[in-house]
């Protein structure tokens, strides 16, 4: 009887492995998302969370203010947005996704250069940037809320 019960046991342990093999090789690993796009079907671009108007108040090394900066597509590239009012002055600049929340600024508007970095938590946009015109610098922060 201990023999049967020792070809029963084995039998239920192969097959048991067995399930356990076919399960685990038939899981799809972590796949990436093309450029530019997320989500768990990777068609949601990646570029959509950002975009929208946020209301907030600015504290730099010199002044501080509360104005309304808009994020925009840029159509051709999910990987970029259009950044317009940072310095509540009508600068337009391009902001480049990094991460799934996040973005770096690098560029000249109407002579003033930036360069800095964003992020979004839930519906609060931080921007932290510097900048400057070759003669003074400001380093500000802005904190704003979706409209």
């Amino acid at each position: 009887m201990t023999t049967t019960f020792r070809k029963l046991a084995l039998g239920a342990f192969l097959s048991i492995t067995a399930l356990a093999a076919t399960t685990l090789t038939s899981c799809k690993k972590d796949e990436s998302c093309a450029s530019g796009y997320e989500g768990s079907d990777c068609k949601t671009l990646i570029n959509a969370k950002f975009i929208g108007a946020y209301e907030g108040s600015e504290n730099c090394t010199i002044g501080k203010d509360n104005y309304t900066v808009t994020l925009t597509a840029v159509s051709d590239n999910n990987m970029q947005l259009t950044l317009t009012n940072l310095y509540n002055d009508n600068y337009v600049l391009t902001a480049t996704i990094t991460e799934s929340n996040k973005f770096s600024i690098s560029g000249t508007s109407k002579g003033v250069t930036f360069t800095g970095s964003g992020v979004l938590s839930g519906k609060t946009l931080t921007i932290n940037y510097k900048a400057g015109d070759g003669v003074t610098s400001n380093s500000c922060e802005f904190i704003g809320d979706r409209k």
